[in-house]
């Protein structure tokens, strides 16, 4: 109907509940009347949104236009039994020598790609993605928070080499509200999923974390969650672990997240960064923080830093 709002319950209380806003088509006032579908929340998707830029909605982001043949897809699915998951036995190619040669990546792996901005990070992601021509690779581009300008110079780089035909860009503009920025990445990962158990290879990039923690962080604070690890992470990896961990290693889908570091960096919660074996996370000794920085380069961080096997009882 037109001029109504759309969301989805996000905390449920005593006596009331929270609803997060993702369609707001008028104003919402004291006393407006609000009414329980009963259904899940669900993201839309056709599947002939190859080759086009695409939000949650099902909506033709270049055009405005609703896509014909939309169907329902769930954002949260079963979690993938462990003794379902394959290993990674098969190589990526991104293309680029320097990461091919010394720390090749694998299908069924999550990568972590960070740096300052203006550091080429993005430009890493879409040199992977115009490396898949031809390989028979679904590549699904998620672009959170950034401006329309911004993504139709990613669409015409893509289109102009012919990787719109294998690739599909889901967005959530910067002027979206929160909850949708929010929720963009883990409905990419639903469609990722889909295509993933039809056996079909599929690479994802998520265009940035940093402005996913944000609207994470800000709704976790304002539906009342204790600040801490699920409400305020130092960094934005715990926010994607929710998805990731249903489908990583579960057939070939790939993850790249693009993130910038933040004011303050955690001695022990550093984010999974790729190494020969895909179990692998971080840690930074407490003497290696950065002091007195707002925003500290990549290359500040005074070694050593450890890397050791990952086990989930940690």
């Amino acid at each position: 109907m037109s001029g109504t709002s759309e969301g989805y319950i996000i905390s449920i209380r005593r006596n009331s509940v929270m609803v997060a806003i993702v369609k707001k088509n008028s104003d919402i006032y004291v006393g407006d009347e609000v009414i329980a579908t009963g259904e899940e929340f669900c993201l839309s998707y056709d599947g002939e949104a190859i080759g086009h830029m695409i939000n949650m909605f099902g909506e033709d982001v270049m055009t405005g236009k609703l896509l014909e043949h939309t169907e329902k897809l769930h954002i949260e699915n079963p979690t993938t039994p462990i003794m379902e998951r394959t290993s990674v036995n098969r190589p990526l190619e991104t293309g680029l020598s320097g990461i091919d040669l010394i720390y090749p990546i694998g299908r069924g792996q999550r990568q972590l790609i960070i740096g300052d901005k203006k550091t080429g990070k993005t430009q890493i992601a879409l040199d992977t993605i115009l490396n898949q021509k031809d390989k028979n690779v679904l590549c699904i581009y998620i672009a959170v928070g950034k401006t329309k300008k911004n993504l139709k110079n990613v669409y015409a780089e893509l289109q102009k080499k012919g990787a719109m035909k294998y690739t599909i860009i889901l967005a959530a503009l910067n002027d979206d509200l929160p909850p949708v920025l929010s929720l963009t990445p883990y409905a990419g990962l639903a469609i990722a999923e889909q295509y993933m158990h039809k056996g079909q290879d599929v690479l994802v990039v998520i265009d940035d974390l940093s402005r996913h923690a944000d609207c994470y962080r800000e709704i976790s604070l304002l539906i009342g969650k204790v600040p801490g690890r699920d409400a305020y992470p130092p960094i934005p990896i715990p926010a994607c672990w929710r998805k990731d961990a249903s489908t990583w290693m579960a057939a070939p889908l790939r993850f790249f997240r693009l993130w910038r570091p933040e004011e303050e960096i955690s001695p022990i919660t550093f984010p999974p960064i790729s190494f020969p074996s895909p179990t692998v996370r971080l840690y930074c000794p407490r003497r290696a923080l950065i002091k007195g920085k707002s925003r500290p380069s990549t290359t500040d961080f005074p070694y050593p830093v450890w890397a050791v096997p990952y086990r989930p009882d940690r």
